[in-house]
């Protein structure tokens, strides 16, 4: 709840010589937390608290490439620079994708979470309602878009005829090829086996064309330290 400051009345500071009212800086900053909170919840990550510039990671490198990248969402890296992060579980792969979306909905650019079993459940729904297909719409048009837990056989259901794989094709060639809109993927998979883990090698070339031959196949082999150091932020996207 809003509460004003003493320099101000409701958020307002007047001035009675020129009639004029303006914004007191306690209701500006309420009014930027609301929009970054509304901003989280449509991004699907309510819960996380943490920034890019919180992570502390062993590989320098890695981590400077994560602070590049975010740092320059709206500018450089502002659409066709794509990610896969790649790693074991429990190494941070999603805690990352999520800080991106945090910062991201920092600057107010639209972006979206999903687990890739639930998108493709969602894609592949042949009775979908017409605001189901709104809410499909939202994942494949946002700026920003992290699938996690991406193209493991494990976690994601796909039955043996295959069906579901021209939907996801479709899906994510969009995105990447047509739309050019940044696509983060956390996965304990690696790109070359994709195909392996039963999805088809169209989508795998998809990737690796989009992401892998454009450097933006990062892969996690430490977790989070508690240790600081400062980091010369130098990129392949440079």
């Amino acid at each position: 709840m809003y509460k004003h400051c003493s320099k101000c009345k409701d958020g307002w500071i007047f001035n009675e010589q020129t009639g004029t009212a303006t914004k007191c800086d306690c209701l500006k900053s309420y009014q930027e937390l609301q929009k970054f909170l509304l901003n989280q919840s449509k991004a699907n990550i309510f819960e996380h608290n943490s920034s890019v510039d919180d992570l502390m990671l062993k590989d320098k490198n890695l981590l400077s490439k994560i602070k590049y990248y975010t740092q320059n969402l709206d500018n450089k890296t502002s659409s066709n620079s794509s990610l896969y992060l790649y790693g074991r579980n429990n190494c941070s792969k999603t805690f990352t994708a999520k800080s991106i979306l945090y910062d991201a909905c920092k600057k107010s650019i639209d972006c979206r979470f999903i687990i890739m079993g639930d998108l493709v459940d969602m894609i592949t729904d042949a009775f979908a309602t017409e605001k189901k297909n709104d809410k499909i719409d939202e994942y494949l048009n946002c700026k920003l878009l992290v699938i996690d837990d991406a193209f493991d056989k494990a976690k994601v259901t796909l039955f043996k005829s295959g069906y579901q794989l021209p939907y996801l094709d479709r899906f994510i060639r969009k995105r990447l090829e047509t739309y050019k809109l940044n696509t983060i993927f956390t996965s304990n998979v690696k790109i070359e086996e994709i195909q392996n883990n039963g999805f088809s090698y169209d989508i795998q070339n998809l990737i690796e064309r989009n992401i892998k031959l454009r450097d933006g196949y990062l892969e996690f082999n430490d977790v989070f330290v508690s240790d600081e150091y400062n980091i010369d932020v130098k990129s392949i996207w440079d």
